[in-house]
């Protein structure tokens, strides 16, 4: 005789996470009318390490939009970020903010891009939320050669829009390395007062946090090159590491298990 189920009622702990804010990078095409025979574009998304370990390699396209409007470039650009979190933002800008889904999931660190058109102007933005900075992370804007060799830097005006700030610009002549870039752009946000800007000019580089008032910067609007072939991106300062949360849910349990009594009786028929 099938003996009776008696259901039991558990408590598993089971790791949880509680969203915070994710980083986000946007690319935008800045032009009127078709873009001219021989235009060139590119946009690499580079990612942060996996919650499950390992860090995805980064994106990197470059697409001939030869004759396209903007918004016909941009949704060739998006059918070529397939497996990344991208989409449309208008109908000529594209928004990132990871690829991956659970414990593979990583967010983007940055965004880069670049146009080989004065016409075209690649813009970029980025957001992060300031409160998961980890101490002494910054944002980093970097500069690199553009597409086509043999890298001349076409002349154009270098944007940088902020919320508190507003608009900053300085000229880059033609013929402006990315070293010469990146110290141009480390004098433009000192003189307009940004705090603790810090200029590697043989990397390229120039790394800030706060914005003139004082407080970290959790969006930058627009950075861009009105020029041609020179490559221009933003790091996102690094968040601290999501704590993980222990959650527990309750979980039931049949188990089988004869009655005392019945179990007496066919021990003492044995005997």
């Amino acid at each position: 005789m099938k003996a009776p189920a008696i259901a039991l009622i558990g408590i598993l702990p089971v790791l949880c996470s509680s969203m915070t804010g994710t980083p986000l990078g946007s690319y935008t095409l800045n032009f009127g009318g078709t873009a001219p025979n021989g235009t060139t574009i590119r946009l690499t998304a580079t990612f942060g390490p996996r919650a499950g370990g390992g860090t995805p390699a980064p994106i990197d396209i470059t697409l001939n939009i030869s004759g396209l409007t903007n918004t016909q470039a941009t949704n060739n650009l998006l059918g070529q970020l397939s497996g990344t979190d991208a989409s449309l933002n208008g109908t000529n800008s594209i928004n990132i903010t990871g690829t991956g889904t659970g414990r593979q999931r990583a967010d983007i660190s940055k965004i880069d891009g670049d146009s080989n058109n004065p016409a075209i102007v690649a813009a970029l933005d980025g957001n992060v939320p300031t409160q998961t900075v980890a101490p002494g992370q910054k944002w980093v804007a970097f500069f690199g050669p553009g597409i086509d060799s043999p890298f001349v830097t076409t002349g154009g005006a270098l944007t940088f829009v902020t919320p508190d700030a507003g608009t900053l610009s300085t000229f880059l002549n033609t013929g402006t390395t990315p070293d010469a870039a990146a110290l141009a752009f480390g004098s433009l946000l000192q003189s307009d007062g940004f705090p603790g800007v810090q200029v590697d000019a043989a990397a390229a580089e120039v790394s800030f946090l706060n914005s003139p008032g004082g407080t970290p910067i959790g969006s930058i609007t627009q950075f861009s090159f009105g020029g041609a072939n020179l490559h221009v991106g933003l790091q996102f300062p690094a968040e601290v590491p999501e704590p993980a949360t222990l959650c527990f849910v309750a979980a039931g349990l049949l188990v089988f298990l004869p009655l005392a009594a019945r179990r007496h009786g066919r021990m003492s028929s044995s005997a």
